[in-house]
């Protein structure tokens, strides 16, 4: 295109009067903006301070046709559903349904629309109307809501289900109705098919109606919110979810913050509320990098861009505000949306997300824009990544020199250490033969006991054939965690279908094997280490951390913790597991480890540790490292670790070191030995099992 010479002068003034403006590249950041006259429902979000999406990425299709809730099918592409339009290729009059569904083919870069059942040239026509803000794939099934619009808005909504792929479908010979104070519902979605689902239910939101079933006469488009908002959750088990009698629905929690179910409408609690009102629709969808869900919904008026957008550990909740705002874009298209979903075909790794949405007039239609979190924590987010905002006390580590680095031990890993009563260090290794002279055969577990400083340590192996395996990786016993608690030594072992105590009363030589293992979670368990002999607890309780993964080999999403009374350490039932924190800032705890809570959240990068108290400091110090790796052996010998800080075992945790590549490997686990803490607190020496040895580097803590 030429341009003319008024042309040319303008974008000058424009780059020239405003140097920050990027031509092409147009952002919105919509942090959690609030109108004045509006209170946000719930905090914010103490991960996500907000969103930014990119207008130059908008892409608008399907002219005339909206709604537009999407699922990701067994087949790879995704499937949604659109109401009044044409669908892809028609119009509002060429091709129109009341309700149409379409396949979705490609990826958020590059894809395309195409009409299966109802719509221009659809190869299905539709066989019944409604509207739908709701559709799901699982087990190979299509399942879509499918409201009674537009006669009687909100009177009823019913369930359809299709085998194949869209282009039939059957109804249930039940419904919802206004009556029981349900209108609207929509399905939680998580990956391809149902894949990376929380547990076997299937999950359903249903918006409380304030009006209806006639249409509002406030508003020219025959919808309002609903004020005051609120939001209920159903579940049924994804084997019965064409029952009725099988739905149940969230009725509050309990005295452990677990949620409890009622097959009784009458006891039902909304799971969301909004003083402002929530929409006449909403959308839940679950993003597998954050680990969070996902909530988007109206506030305060319908049609104008007036966007909620809310996250949560769980589906019900507690919700944190990421997004508040009124006019959502519109500084770049017209201010007349009302449905928003994130749906999961298109979350990237880093939890960068493409957004479908709709609304009126010229919104009126299929729209998607590329969007991504702004974390809580702005510096790490765009310097390092890390989960946890930076700590208020120390600024940082700094390493010695890698030429310092004393390593010993050459061939054998992992490493979990203790401070034993005699003054000596008592360490498990794995996969090698120990410190020189060298046990004869290679061992998956040997045990060795560790004299002297971090600058002058001698390491010696203990022979002990009750603890002694052999075995290569997933194949043979290892250890994962060593506390010594007054004269007992005590040991996690990993790979053992989970994980499995020994304790040993005479340094190491022999031991007694506990007769229960732990079969949920905690497949890596490690001990908090204390002061020598576990002198300097804070109370008389062991903690006990892991990945909540069953396999040391597995990362998690997040990090899970138990305590077990010093005394009682072999008793399983002696075990409690940490829920959460209650509304006084203390935590929660629970016999049943069906209802652990997270200690620490960092999306598939949960994996092994060490973690240890600073008694000078009155710090926690967890040292994790990641999975990722370039080197084909893994993180001993190049990858990425964390270390994080709390006043409490269960925090809040906070950054203090954080790298995706250390300059050296950081080992497959890595620890703070509490014997080598400096009187003030401030050096430390990491124990790491880098280049596959015993590896200790002296670090310096910098104070704020």
């Amino acid at each position: 295109m030429l341009l003319t010479n008024n042309t040319s002068f303008l974008l000058v003034f424009l780059v020239c009067a405003f140097p920050n403006l990027t031509l092409g590249q147009r952002h919105f950041d919509s942090g959690v903006s609030v109108d004045d006259s509006f209170k946000i429902p719930y905090p914010k979000s103490t991960q996500l301070r907000g969103v930014e999406f990119d207008f130059s990425t908008h892409r608008r299709l399907a002219e005339g046709s909206d709604n537009w809730p999407l699922t990701w099918a067994a087949d790879g592409n995704q499937y949604s559903a659109w109401g009044d339009g044409g669908g892809f290729g028609g119009s509002n009059q060429d091709g129109r349904v009341k309700l149409g569904v379409a396949r979705i083919i490609g990826d958020a870069n590059n894809y395309r629309g195409q009409n299966v059942w109802g719509g221009k040239d659809a190869a299905y026509e539709a066989q019944f109307e409604g509207k739908s803000y709701g559709i799901l794939s699982v087990d190979g099934i299509l399942y879509m809501w499918v409201a009674g619009q537009p006669a009687r808005h909100l009177e009823s909504c019913r369930l359809a289900w299709s085998k194949d792929l869209g282009q039939h479908w059957e109804t249930a010979d039940w419904q919802f109705s206004r009556a029981d104070s349900l209108s609207i519902p929509t399905f939680l979605n998580f990956g391809r098919d149902y894949a990376g689902a929380r547990d076997e239910f299937i999950y359903s939101y249903f918006i409380h109606p304030t009006w209806g079933p006639e249409p509002t006469s406030t508003n020219n488009y025959g919808f309002d919110v609903h004020r005051p908002g609120q939001i209920y959750l159903a579940r049924v088990h994804r084997n019965k979810i064409h029952s009725r009698m099988d739905y149940e629905f969230w009725a509050g929690s309990d005295n452990s913050h677990q949620p409890r179910w009622t097959h009784d409408l009458q006891l039902k609690r909304p799971v969301f509320e909004d003083s402002n009102g929530v929409g006449w629709n909403v959308s839940v969808s679950y993003s597998e990098p954050l680990g969070k869900y996902l909530l988007c919904t109206e506030h305060s008026a319908t049609h104008v861009g007036n966007l909620g957008m809310f996250e949560s550990p769980s589906p019900w909740g507690p919700w944190a505000t990421v997004s508040y705002e009124t006019g959502w874009g519109s500084r770049e298209i017209e201010a007349s949306t009302f449905f928003w979903s994130i749906p999961n075909r298109w979350v990237e790794p880093n939890g960068d997300f493409t957004m479908v949405f709709t609304g009126k007039n010229s919104n009126d239609s299929w729209n998607t824009v590329r969007g991504k979190f702004l974390f809580a924590s702005a510096e790490n987010a765009s310097s390092t990544g890390s989960p946890a905002a930076d700590s208020p006390l120390i600024k940082g580590i700094d390493w010695a020199p890698a030429d310092t680095i004393k390593r010993a031990a050459a061939g054998s890993d992992n490493w979990p250490i203790t401070w034993a009563k005699d003054g000596n260090l008592y360490a498990a290794y794995g996969d090698g033969r120990g410190f020189e002279p060298f046990v004869p055969d290679k061992l998956s577990l040997g045990i060795a006991r560790i004299t002297g400083g971090p600058i002058d340590f001698h390491g010696s192996n203990i022979r002990s054939s009750t603890a002694e395996a052999s075995g290569n990786d997933v194949h043979g016993r290892k250890a994962s965690g060593m506390l010594a608690v007054d004269d007992t030594l005590y040991m996690f072992v990993r790979n053992v279908n989970n994980s499995q105590l020994a304790w040993s009363q005479d340094y190491g030589v022999t031991w007694q094997w506990a007769d229960w293992r732990f079969t949920t979670s905690f497949g890596s368990p490690t001990f908090l280490n204390f002061g020598q002999a576990n002198t300097n607890s804070r109370d008389e309780y062991v903690y006990i951390y892991s990945s909540d993964s069953g396999s040391a080999y597995v990362p998690a999403d997040r990090m899970v913790l138990a305590r077990v009374p010093s005394a009682q350490i072999p008793v399983r039932t002696a075990y409690e597991f940490f829920v959460g924190i209650d509304e006084r800032g203390q935590p929660t705890w629970s016999s049943e480890i069906e209802n652990r809570g997270a200690v620490f959240e960092h999306p598939k990068r949960c994996y092994r540790s060490g973690i240890s108290y600073d008694a000078a400091l009155d710090r926690y110090f967890w040292c994790q490292v990641f999975p990722e790796s370039s080197h084909p052996n893994g993180p001993r010998f190049q990858g990425g670790f964390g270390v994080f800080d709390a006043p409490e075992p269960w925090g809040p945790w906070t950054t203090c070191f954080f790298t995706n590549s250390w300059d050296v490997g950081p080992g497959e686990t890595n620890s703070i030995p509490p014997k080598w803490i400096s009187s003030d607190g401030l050096t430390i020496y990491l124990l790491f099992s880098g280049n596959d040895h015993f590896s200790v580097r002296q670090g310096t803590i910098k104070r704020r």
